[in-house]
């Protein structure tokens, strides 16, 4: 939205994707954005951040049709039977930064008596079961909560993957 009300791409991606495009970039996106008004903005930064963080896309278009995915290796009986797309990353990320192994029961309550940013389970400090905690239960929401403005560690009012990493960070 703000990219649309005028503000500088470069800045906007940098401050709420973490990524630096370059010149190219920037004048292939507002070439796409001109010559398609209604996605092409939109289509052109997807390609352009997903470029950078190594994802290739076949087309822009979208299904509500469901995909067969199919896994093998260590991991794999976590994608059984039917899962909504974003339960799918979720799942992917959440193997990669923690293994297979879901953290005990104990690090997964939230107990809200810390006011330290990043610290979603109230234990005083920031670690693992903070970021498990963001990636499961917070991911996509909007911060209007106190508790979501807690999770909410980079402030741009969304709780994102971005956050989920900050926290990891701190471990």
């Amino acid at each position: 939205m703000q990219i649309k009300k005028g503000g500088d791409i470069k800045d906007v991606i940098k401050t709420y994707a973490g990524i630096e495009l370059t010149d190219d970039e920037v004048r292939m996106i507002r070439e796409n954005a001109r010559k398609n008004p209604k996605y092409g903005l939109s289509n052109a930064l997807g390609e352009a951040i997903s470029e950078k963080v190594g994802v290739k896309f076949a087309s822009h278009k979208h299904t509500g049709e469901p995909v067969p995915l199919m896994v093998y290796g260590l991991g794999a009986e976590n994608f059984g039977g039917f899962m909504h797309h974003t339960d799918t990353s979720k799942m992917m990320a959440k193997l990669m930064l923690f293994g297979s192994s879901e953290p005990a029961p104990a690090k997964v309550k939230i107990c809200e008596t810390s006011n330290l940013k990043g610290d979603i389970n109230g234990d005083f400090s920031v670690d693992d079961s903070d970021a498990y905690l963001t990636l499961t239960l917070f991911l996509g929401e909007i911060a209007d909560t106190e508790l979501e403005k807690k999770v909410d560690v980079d402030g741009n009012g969304v709780i994102d993957f971005k956050d989920v990493a900050l926290i990891m960070q701190e471990v």
